[in-house]
């Protein structure tokens, strides 16, 4: 939320992306878009779907393209 105020954002028109359940839920609060990266520190035990991130990201260029859709849509 400080971030957003900061550059004068609606946290509605942001996208949180975290490898943690805690950012997700963070960005959740925060109403943001939420995006679960499902790679980093993340144990291949953990189930991502869990946490009901808006969008998981499998890797790094799947991130780029989901980013890049999400900003051509709203044109």
């Amino acid at each position: 939320l400080l971030g957003c105020n900061i550059i004068g954002v609606n946290p509605g028109d942001s996208i949180y992306i975290g490898d943690a359940e805690r950012d997700i839920i963070a960005g959740q609060k925060a109403g943001c878009i939420t995006i679960a990266a499902a790679y980093g520190y993340i144990k291949k035990t953990e189930d991502l779907r869990r946490w009901n991130a808006d969008i998981i990201a499998k890797n790094i260029n799947e991130l780029k393209k989901i980013i890049l859709n999400l900003i051509n849509s709203e044109d």
